[in-house]
């Protein structure tokens, strides 16, 4: 428990590791730590990380959501690149972080507090799909003249993206149909 960071490579391509329970000491996720864990489904991060470096998470198992804690000030290039099965991660933080580009897969989104939305978008750059918790909205910085919306038609969610300007729409299945 003296431990304050994970060591480079430390669990890369451990494939039998399922699951991580970090102690609350643990102040930076290292350089490909859990790199290649394919069968690492869950990690609970503590409130006292504050760095999460490149790779950290890549290629691995983890699925359904994470909480990023408030602490976090760096989440470095590709930390959670190629995690297919990790379908949402929550930031905890009103303030956004440090976040490299690339540094979560193109199928996870990314929520962030109740009226943060124009905080993060000011903030963030690169790709990425999120969405502010209370009302719903989702953005992909890919292009900064758009607003996007979740939209339910009652035959699956979709995403509706509005050109503000224009007020057009389009739709697209968020499973890429």
């Amino acid at each position: 428990k003296d431990i304050d960071y994970v060591p480079d490579y430390c669990f890369a391509n451990c494939c039998e590791l399922a699951e991580v329970v970090l102690h609350d000491k643990v102040e930076c996720i290292s350089y490909y730590a859990f790199d290649g864990c394919t069968s690492l489904k869950t990690i609970v991060l503590p409130e006292s990380l504050r760095r999460i470096e490149s790779g950290a998470f890549t290629n691995s198992g983890l699925e359904g959501s994470l909480d990023i804690p408030a602490s976090v000030e760096n989440i470095e290039w590709e930390a959670f690149w190629n995690c297919q099965n990790l379908a949402e991660v929550h930031m905890l933080s009103e303030t956004p972080c440090y976040v490299s580009d690339n540094a979560f897969g193109m199928n996870t989104v990314i929520y962030v507090p109740e009226g943060c939305y124009q905080a993060y978008k000011n903030e963030w750059r690169g790709s990425f799909n999120w969405a502010e918790k209370s009302v719903g909205i989702c953005g992909n910085f890919t292009d900064w003249e758009w607003d996007v919306l979740m939209t339910d038609n009652g035959e699956g969610w979709y995403v509706a993206q509005v050109d503000v300007e224009a007020y057009s729409e389009f739709k697209f299945r968020l499973d890429g149909m």
